[in-house]
């Protein structure tokens, strides 16, 4: 119908009628609207995309008339679309809201001091979470009460779906969720995030295309390293050269030492960088091996997890020899 076809007084109905199914269909998110174009701009249109739009007329105001596109969708439901986009002379609005984390239960199986101020905690989150960590590199957020700031906590074992429990390396923070779950005891409970994060993309540095592999962690930054070492996933024999330059405070606040022989043998060559008593950082070690290991910037590949300067000062140092290839887990 038109208004050229019909009187006002029906035409008013009409439009009245089709306002409020409209105010219905509009009403599916509060925080999200679209800008009403003004009626001195009849031209304008409002479009949702993924739909063929229909006009309809609108009555604004006595005596004005507007024509806008609107889906037919929206007047028969109240579902949300992803994106309301307008054409060229209107705005772009987009329906970017998350969903709240939802925290299920967890019990400690296992807790362990394995340096001063370090805890290595086995979670047991069900195999429903487990079922979504398939990268290393992923992390889950965890807490004790409900009032408590969820702490992030990368995964240090690898994925394993056939394990309802993920392994994760605590540093003590006085004060700290971090703290109070250090502080829990054999069968405690926990609230536990669902598995999030992208992971490490390793499937991006194939072994051929990228033969040479540096690994940089620091303190509690091991942690998704590990998992990574783990997972068997860096196809460390395909290789030329793998590297880890792993820096702590000292041998005594150093996680996994157990490992690092274990790591040695699988073809991983570890730079213990202790900065404790000498002032030498991570990226000061890679300093003085640059000339060999970023000989072939554009066949190596870097993977980073641990304080922030020390990925910044790592990742200039290998930009500025050309390497484009860097891997991180957040």
């Amino acid at each position: 119908a038109t208004f050229g076809s019909t009187c006002r007084i029906c035409a008013v109905r009409t439009v009245s009628a089709m306002a409020m199914r409209l105010q219905r269909a509009n009403q599916w998110q509060s925080s999200t609207c679209a800008t009403i174009p003004r009626a001195s701009h009849p031209a304008r249109r409002v479009t949702v995309t993924g739909h063929r739009p229909v006009p309809v007329p609108v009555l604004v105001s006595a005596g004005l008339r507007s024509c806008f596109s609107v889906t037919p969708n929206l007047l028969r439901s109240r579902s949300a679309p992803h994106s309301v986009t307008r054409t060229r002379r209107a705005a772009v609005v987009q329906a970017s809201w998350g969903a709240p984390v939802t925290f299920s239960t967890a019990k400690v199986v296992r807790t362990k001091l394995i340096a001063p101020g370090m805890h290595c905690i086995l979670v047991d989150i069900g195999l429903d979470l487990v079922a979504a960590y398939t990268k290393p590199g992923q992390y889950i957020q965890a807490k004790v009460q409900e009032a408590d700031k969820a702490a992030f906590f990368a995964i240090a074992s690898p994925p394993d779906l056939n394990q309802s429990t993920v392994e994760l390396l605590i540093k003590v923070q006085p004060g700290s969720t971090a703290e109070t779950i250090c502080g829990l005891e054999q069968g405690a409970k926990l609230s536990v995030s669902p598995v999030q994060g992208k992971g490490y993309p390793i499937d991006t540095v194939p072994a051929e295309q990228f033969p040479t592999l540096l690994l940089f962690a620091t303190g509690s930054g091991i942690s998704p390293i590990k998992a990574l070492i783990e997972s068997g996933l860096l196809e460390v024999s395909k290789r030329k050269e793998v590297h880890l330059f792993y820096g702590t405070q000292d041998a005594e606040f150093t996680a996994y030492t157990e490992l690092i022989p274990v790591w040695n043998a699988l073809g991983i060559k570890v730079h213990q960088v202790l900065s404790g008593n000498t002032n030498t950082y991570v990226q000061n070690a890679l300093e003085k091996h640059a000339e060999k290991l970023l000989a072939h910037p554009t066949k190596t590949a870097v993977i980073l997890c641990g304080q922030k300067e020390m990925c910044a000062a790592v990742t200039e140092i290998c930009k500025n020899r050309g390497v484009e290839q860097f891997l991180t887990n957040f």
